[in-house]
């Protein structure tokens, strides 16, 4: 979660992060950055807009692993006992 809030405060500001990925409202942004979970349908966007801005090692598998263990809403799971 702590990973995503950093991925995005890469850029100047959330805003300019959701124009950069392609996202349709801008406010978006800093509902990714606020739950720190980025939709796995914006990750191609993102690395892309990373790689274009020189943020090395911004990948598929870095997002796969700060993304780990995260329900849909950014919060951890709970593992239940059996």
């Amino acid at each position: 979660m702590e990973r995503i809030k950093q991925l995005i405060n890469l850029w100047p500001s959330a805003e300019i992060f959701g124009d950069e990925i392609g996202l349709k409202w801008r406010s978006h942004a800093r509902v990714m950055r606020w739950r720190g979970r980025i939709p796995r349908k914006y990750w191609p966007s993102v690395i892309a807009a990373a790689r274009k801005r020189g943020f090395k090692g911004v990948d598929k598998p870095f997002l796969e692993e700060a993304h780990d263990g995260l329900c849909m809403h950014g919060h951890r799971r709970v593992k239940r006992a059996a």
